[in-house]
């Protein structure tokens, strides 16, 4: 079975917008577990644990190792507006992870699904 990272903005100026991009991550990674793969989504792994003693430099390295033992990565809507997926698309890149979404925009999807569905059927 094919492992599939989401990708995307997890951080937010308030606790009702971090929210909001948990959920988008989310609904996201359904799709991606309704397609026959695996969603790996660290925004519900970390679900609201900011603050305190964890710090984003640990989450981002945590998520960071999680993204490498994925066989692809998706990303959502608005990752442009994060740096850790910003982070996390230069890493998956550089490693040779296929990237899916890389033109999606607030109102398009890119076909991001699609090509991930199309690549994980492929022999």
């Amino acid at each position: 079975m094919r492992l599939v990272y989401i990708a995307g903005p997890y951080r937010a100026a308030t606790p009702w917008q971090v929210e909001q991009n948990i959920r988008a991550a989310e609904d996201l990674a359904v799709k991606v577990h309704a397609s026959g793969m695996f969603a790996v989504c660290p925004h519900a792994n970390a679900r609201h644990m900011e603050g305190g003693d964890i710090t984003d430099a640990h989450m981002l390295v945590g998520t960071l190792e999680l993204m490498r033992r994925c066989d692809a990565v998706i990303l959502t809507r608005n990752w442009r507006t994060s740096s850790g997926a910003l982070a996390e698309v230069a890493e998956a890149t550089r490693i040779g992870i296929p990237v899916f979404g890389r033109a999606q925009t607030e109102t398009n999807d890119g076909g991001a699904l699609d090509g991930l569905i199309n690549w994980s059927t492929s022999p």
